[in-house]
């Protein structure tokens, strides 16, 4: 049964980590108990495949079910599964981040070393994350997938395109803490702060 309200009633009683749900608390439990939490339909598929594992990945046959999700898969589970234990083992030593997968670790770790191995072939400019690399792409292709319907304006990013919309709610949730004055757009709160610390951005 569903909790509605967020509260973690469940706990391990080995551990004391809390859960939100029972399913979740299952699954977490075989990690410490060894047991995985999916199974082959019949244990003499399980042996046939271990000694003949190339017959499930070509024919697309699915005979491992996870039991929480109940979804089928052609292999083991093992990382589908993760995503019921809402646990993140994987952290990291610089700044105490955890991750689901060791590949997201490794690759937040590029942020600590100060390297950037993802360059722009337009301009040069480099970014520790491929992630960084796609976004600024987009700059150079001008492309504006994301459009405003009330007034038309095109935007690369919706997350621009979400600020952008404040403009036409009326709303102004960006308040200035010295005189009260409030703005639609973090970015006209932050230039006028300019006005009270005398500091001119641009100089002629």
């Amino acid at each position: 049964m569903m909790n509605h309200t967020g509260e973690k009633q469940y706990s391990c009683p080995q551990y004391g980590k809390n859960f939100t749900h029972t399913t979740s608390l299952n699954a977490h439990k075989k990690i410490h108990t060894g047991k995985k939490s999916y199974q082959n339909e019949t244990s003499n598929n399980q042996i046939h495949k271990r000694k003949h594992p190339e017959n499930t990945t070509h024919t697309g046959e699915k005979r491992f079910k996870c039991e929480i999700s109940k979804k089928d898969f052609v292999a083991p589970p093992r990382t589908h599964t993760m995503n019921h234990t809402s646990e993140k083992p994987f952290s990291c030593s610089e700044c105490n981040m955890s991750f689901i997968w060791p590949s997201l670790l490794n690759m937040h770790k590029k942020i600590h070393t100060g390297k950037k191995p993802y360059s722009c072939s337009e301009c040069g400019k480099s970014f520790a994350q491929p992630a960084g690399l796609y976004m600024h792409n987009k700059l150079h292709t001008d492309e504006k997938s994301h459009s405003c319907s009330e007034c038309g304006m095109n935007f690369t990013l919706s997350s621009n395109l979400n600020t952008h919309k404040k403009i036409h709610t009326g709303k102004k949730p960006y308040s200035c803490s010295e005189c009260g004055k409030n703005f639609a757009q973090p970015a006209g709160l932050y230039m006028h702060k300019k006005v009270h610390t005398g500091e001119k951005p641009y100089s002629c």
